[in-house]
């Protein structure tokens, strides 16, 4: 199961577990980007269902998990991607862009982690993987609301590997840093215009602070994330690792 699937870092992740056999269920709102994703990993798995769902309402969360127990008969791996992202100085954030990010990035990851682990824990076993920022490591003056969502999923990540382990499930964070989507994009606009930059300038300055010298591909999130899903990663829970290039190095 993964969230988030229609496009960017969703989208890398649907294709790498497709790729490693994996019957798909994805959800995402972007219904025309989500339909694109099922047919580029049609090929590759056995079974895929795709799923228009709002994982800040627990009627489309619970629907959709029932829909995946029903087709597939049981869940082993969940992979929290749906997400959003705004560029507003600290001052200027109002409450209702406060709620809805932490509605969308962190409420919805606990809602749907926690309709799967009820089904993990009856199965004895599963992965969840939650895709964090290492905004939420660091903070971010210009998306406080952003980077606090953020640190909450990498702190729900860690609690939720207590309650679970007992139950043979594993729950682990991935950090990203600067990453090559249309989420990025977005950024790179909207930080143009607050500060008169031409396009692509923003980004192009948060780069060159990398210690790699460049932006993540989608793809260099989603090898960890398959790492995470397998059975190597058996005896890892309760961490959030980073990939970003060493931009953190915490």
């Amino acid at each position: 199961m993964i969230t988030g699937a229609a496009r960017g870092i969703g989208r890398a992740i649907a294709e790498k577990l497709a790729s490693a056999g994996a019957d798909l269920a994805l959800a995402d709102l972007r219904n025309e980007d989500l339909a694109a994703t099922q047919r580029i990993c049609q090929s590759h798995c056995r079974r895929i269902i795709a799923s228009a769902v709002d994982v800040s309402r627990p009627g489309d969360v619970d629907a959709w998990v029932a829909a995946t127990v029903r087709v597939f008969g049981r869940i082993d791996i969940l992979v929290n991607d749906a997400g959003i992202a705004d560029t507003t100085p600290f001052l200027d954030i109002t409450l209702e862009s406060w709620e809805r990010m932490l509605t969308v990035n962190l409420t919805g990851t606990f809602l749907c982690s926690q309709a799967v682990a009820r089904r993990m824990v009856e199965e004895n076993g599963g992965k969840i993987i939650n895709v964090a920022s290492i905004a939420g490591r660091t903070g971010r003056p210009l998306a406080a609301h952003y980077a606090a969502s953020k640190a909450g999923v990498i702190s729900l990540s860690r609690s939720m590997a207590l309650a679970l382990a007992k139950h043979n499930v594993t729950v682990n964070a991935v950090c990203p840093g600067i990453t090559d989507t249309p989420m990025w994009e977005q950024l790179d606009e909207q930080k143009a215009r607050l500060f008169g930059l031409p396009k692509g300038e923003a980004l192009r300055q948060a780069i060159a602070e990398v210690p790699l010298g460049r932006a993540a591909m989608p793809d260099d999130i989603a090898e960890l994330v398959l790492f995470l899903a397998g059975p190597k990663a058996d005896y890892i829970t309760g961490q959030a690792l980073n990939v970003c290039g060493g931009l953190d190095r915490d």
